[in-house]
């Protein structure tokens, strides 16, 4: 029987990243513990707790070897007392998180099956020019620049309405000329360019 069967067993993961491999074909479920209402939960159950070291994004996602899994992820830590987060028998479950900020997860075998499984945990934090104010300062005539926006946000007076992850750059032009702006390969990640000296007072620039 894992020793993290039972709810009081949960094992505890820390850090950035988390990759554990387990087994819950001997594991079963206690009285009073929640399941998810689809996924056709095996009734074999293995916990976890998350404490999030950092502000940003977690990403929590478990994959059966052989077998289908669900994922749950809840906040409390008495088991009549667990609100739920999410679930999911398909993909990642996703939250933006701040530091000291407790989970418990639960994993279970999907559709009435049970064996090896990897469940991962990954702390996404936010780029340092996820801010306007905080905006990466570019120089030169031909420059290449790096961002990640996978854990950043949208600030208030932001210009784009339709973006939810931004992150920012300035640039003054060197020479005058003809300028060529390009979101390198993620040739799918919309990109805006705009003139003006503060976050409200920003002009688009047709491109």
């Amino acid at each position: 029987i894992p020793v993290n069967d039972a709810f009081a067993g949960r094992l505890q993961l820390t850090g950035m990243t988390n990759f554990v491999l387990a087994d819950n074909s001997l594991a079963s479920s206690e009285a009073g513990e929640p399941h998810p209402n689809s996924c056709d939960a095996a009734g074999r159950t293995l916990w976890w707790t998350y404490t999030a070291p950092e502000p940003g994004l977690l990403r929590v996602s478990a994959a059966g070897l052989s077998n289908s899994v669900v994922c749950a992820l809840y906040r409390g830590m008495a088991l009549d007392q667990l609100q739920s987060v999410g679930f999911s028998c398909t993909g990642p479950l996703e939250v933006m998180v701040q530091a000291g900020d407790a989970f418990v997860i639960q994993v279970d075998g999907a559709f009435a099956t049970a064996g090896g499984l990897i469940l991962q945990t990954t702390l996404y934090t936010a780029a340092s020019n996820d801010n306007f104010a905080g905006s990466v300062h570019l120089e030169g005539t031909n420059v290449t620049a790096h961002g990640d926006p996978t854990a950043c946000t949208f600030e208030p007076n932001e210009p784009n309405p339709g973006a939810t992850n931004t992150v920012w750059f300035s640039w003054v032009a060197p020479v005058t000329g003809r300028v060529w702006f390009s979101p390198g390969p993620n040739v799918g990640l919309p990109m805006a360019v705009y003139t003006g000296p503060t976050l409200d007072r920003l002009t688009a620039v047709r491109l």
